[in-house]
């Protein structure tokens, strides 16, 4: 279908130009808009040995700032209006950069481009490897959040 990856082309490109930031800030930015910040490592899983310390940061600060579409749907059926959550989220984009850029200037050019955006993985033969390998990436990311609550429960406790 590619609707999502149509958008965040879109919506990348306008920020990247408004905001002057390179095309993997904004990709990653745009990004959290629709998945949330515990499936950003997974996004930038290919390529995170090239993304410099502010690219990284700049990430990690976009997905912060944003909520996930799940997120976003759950509110919306608590009866927050939609129009609301969407201004929100557009909004969330330029500030968890701005935070970003406050607390570690680009100091350095980035090393990723679209033009050598090389996914270090092999693409699926089949769509059962493809949920398969979706399924233990999610069973990752699930794990290490569970580990995480455990440990700050652990030292709360």
């Amino acid at each position: 279908i590619g609707v999502m990856g149509i958008l965040i082309r879109i919506l990348g490109g306008i920020f990247q130009k408004a905001l002057n930031i390179s095309k993997i800030e904004s990709f990653v930015a745009v990004t959290t808009i629709f998945l949330g910040q515990n499936e950003i490592p997974a996004i930038v899983k290919p390529f995170i040995d090239r993304l410099n310390r502010n690219e990284l940061f700049t990430a990690i600060c976009s997905g912060m700032a944003s909520i996930a579409g799940s997120t976003m749907i759950g509110y919306a059926a608590l009866g927050v209006p939609v129009e609301y959550l969407l201004a929100a989220s557009l909004m969330a984009i330029p500030g968890g950069i701005l935070f970003a850029r406050l607390l570690s200037p680009a100091t350095e050019s980035s090393q990723v481009s679209f033009n050598n955006l090389s996914f270090t993985e092999t693409p699926p033969k089949s769509i059962i490897e493809a949920a398969a390998t979706g399924a233990m990436t999610g069973l990752k990311i699930a794990a290490g959040v569970a580990t995480v609550v455990m440990a700050f429960v652990a030292i709360s406790a």
